[in-house]
């Protein structure tokens, strides 16, 4: 049984991932989770805090995938892809709305931006280390891989977040093609 914590962070977290941080209110977690508003700040003693567990729970699942990714591709580009597949797949299924971390930033104001900085900062810091190391997986000699982690980060936030803004599966399919080209370019 999952136990009050976990069942908040998840029910806030799909909320916050689909519409939104900013619309997102804590009467309506408390509503979703069936609970008090005290027993939600028993838990998260601020909505700026739910927000922080939500984002390091979805970095949380997202490295694991990308590890099980390198764990299972026997090549970069069969990493790269599987990846890119993952994300059509699960936009056609209507589980994808982009990127949870890019979303959750840009819509933050100056005061809030502040106070999610660090663990936003965080994230990206070790989602580029996992991207580094990846590539470092498959070209042990590779002098270049802060680079090639960078360029993924930028082709994913452009692709990702023009696929949000627009639910058009063709940015993630340009996504993949983007990946493809590098993996080529990096052979």
């Amino acid at each position: 049984m999952i136990d009050t914590k976990q069942k908040i962070l998840s029910k806030a977290g799909y909320l916050f991932y689909f519409q939104g941080f900013n619309n997102t209110g804590i009467d309506q977690i408390t509503k979703e989770c069936e609970i008090t508003k005290p027993s939600l700040y028993y838990h998260f003693d601020s909505k700026i805090t739910l927000g922080k567990a939500y984002i390091e729970e979805r970095a949380r699942l997202l490295f694991a995938m990308l590890i099980g990714l390198k764990e299972r591709n026997q090549s970069y580009d069969g990493y790269l892809s599987e990846w890119s597949s993952t994300l059509i797949l699960l936009a056609r299924k209507g589980e994808f709305f982009g990127c949870p971390f890019t979303t959750f930033a840009s819509e933050l104001n100056e005061k809030e931006r502040s106070e999610f900085e660090e663990t936003l900062q965080s994230v990206e810091s070790r989602w580029l280390s996992i991207q580094e190391k990846t590539y470092l997986h498959y070209h042990p000699t590779a002098i270049d891989s802060k680079l090639v982690a960078k360029r993924i980060l930028i082709l994913h936030t452009g692709c990702v977040m023009l696929y949000r803004a627009s639910r058009n599966i063709k940015y993630l399919k340009q996504f993949k093609a983007e990946l493809k080209t590098l993996a080529s370019e990096l052979s």
